[in-house]
């Protein structure tokens, strides 16, 4: 990060919600995990985004985590799994680029010598992340433990498929993850 970059972000605390803010957030977290609780919180959430000037975030606390969320362009509320991104086709004129690794060039850089759970969702991209990895790592290597966002419908490849071949097998599923293990 440059010097003017930092020089300009202010210390976690100077975007602290007010007093009426604040009651919302808390009453959003109480409300149940169903359809009708997930709207009303999304709706008394979008009157705390409503008074904020422009897209300036919000300093929380949550889980011991100090975050400043940006609620006008949260995506994640309009809810559970709702992001994917897509890869460019040879046809697309425009789009984001960003840098990849490996899993496993990852891990080596980071002298990583065993893998004991590894948690993954990558929005529609875990086929691409989990099938060279097993492919290619070593054995020791291999996590014991995984949980795995299941967009299957997304996939070129099945790395449940890959996964069973090394010994993997499923322990538990909710909505949308797997977990497995070996």
């Amino acid at each position: 990060m440059c010097a003017e970059a930092a020089a300009n972000i202010e210390p976690f605390g100077a975007r602290a919600p007010g007093p009426f803010d604040r009651a919302i957030i808390e009453c959003t977290r109480r409300m149940p995990d169903n359809w009708l609780g997930l709207r009303l919180a999304i709706l008394m959430r979008r009157v705390v985004t409503m008074r904020l000037p422009g897209d300036v975030g919000l300093d929380v606390e949550r889980w011991s985590l100090r975050l400043r969320l940006h609620p006008r362009r949260n995506g994640c509320e309009k809810d559970r799994g709702g992001n994917r991104t897509r890869p460019l086709d040879a046809g697309t004129a425009a789009g984001l680029r960003v840098e990849c690794k490996t899993l496993a060039s990852v891990l080596a850089r980071e002298n990583v010598t065993r893998i004991d759970a590894l948690k993954i969702d990558v929005e529609g991209a875990e086929d691409r992340i989990l099938v060279p990895f097993f492919n290619a790592a070593p054995e020791n290597l291999w996590p014991r433990f995984m949980i795995i966002e299941d967009t299957h419908e997304l996939w070129r490849d099945d790395p449940f498929a890959i996964l069973g071949e090394r010994g993997y097998r499923g322990v538990a599923r909710t909505k949308l993850n797997v977990m497995v293990e070996r």
